[in-house]
């Protein structure tokens, strides 16, 4: 499960407390604690930073999760890389 803070939203607030899955809360470049700090223009670049974590990191079966913003980063992802 990858849970995505919503629009100035604080990572910790954002976590599952389902015990039967492994849960990874991001933070989104621009977003709070992320060392990326340069402006991010587009939807769309969110959801490819998502795409290419889970791929980096060897992921098959992810429930995404999000609210608010993070919602739409989750669809738009689920989208791009079915």
């Amino acid at each position: 499960e990858i849970s995505a803070h919503g629009l100035g939203g604080l990572i910790i607030g954002t976590y599952s407390k389902n015990k039967n899955y492994h849960v990874i809360a991001i933070d989104q470049r621009k977003f709070r604690k992320s060392s990326y700090k340069q402006p991010v223009t587009r939807f769309i670049k969110h959801a490819e930073d998502l795409k290419n974590f889970i791929e980096l990191k060897g992921l098959k079966e992810v429930i995404l999760i999000g609210w608010s913003y993070g919602g739409g980063i989750s669809m738009k992802t689920a989208e791009i890389a079915p």
